[in-house]
């Protein structure tokens, strides 16, 4: 992450946003499928990346940023990576903690077999990235039984970890669970 400086506002702020895709949050990252980028207004991208008010951004007499900004915020045009062709890690950390990722979802309780096939009916599997890694993520890292009630602070964990390092994981979460409904095990 690096800072950007801004001085054209009432107060001086500073904005910190990544550099690379390997920066960017699973949280930034679903800000901007949500609110769909244009791809070309990078005010609207620095809001969404910093969590800034657009208004506010807006707003910023100093035009001299521009030039800052599509420097900064080159790499989201030009590296985008195909998440899908991503190597799955046989670990992934949470709050610095490093676990194995579950390879046989067959193991894993009703309850999260039904969260997570509720989660893949829904139409965007992008606002859903940390709702299913949190199903599987959370007895693990809990190391206890599955508790829904402790969902939402996996989710909040999962949201500040680099989205080419998630979406592989949950990717292949829900190419099991299709592969477990053709072999005839439904859930």
């Amino acid at each position: 992450m690096r800072p950007i400086r801004i001085t054209g506002l009432d107060k001086d702020i500073t904005l910190w946003t990544p550099t690379s895709w390997q920066e960017v949050t699973v949280e930034q990252y679903i800000r901007i499928e949500a609110e769909g980028w244009d791809g070309a207004d990078l005010i609207h991208l620095l809001s969404m990346l910093s969590g800034h008010d657009l208004k506010e951004l807006d707003n910023i007499t100093d035009t001299s940023l521009f030039d800052v900004l599509a420097i900064h915020l080159n790499f989201i045009t030009k590296e985008a990576p195909d998440f899908k062709n991503i190597p799955i890690s046989k670990t992934f950390k949470l709050d610095g903690k490093e676990f194995d990722v579950p390879s046989d979802l067959e193991l894993e309780t009703l309850g999260q077999k039904i969260l997570m096939s509720n989660l893949r009916q829904q139409d965007n599997m992008i606002k859903q990235v940390a709702n299913a890694l949190a199903i599987y993520f959370q007895p693990i890292y809990d190391n206890s039984t599955f508790d829904r009630k402790r969902l939402p602070y996996i989710v909040k964990m999962i949201h500040k970890e680099p989205i080419v390092d998630m979406f592989p994981i949950v990717d292949f979460f829900f190419q099991k669970l299709t592969e477990y409904k053709k072999n005839g095990i439904s859930f």
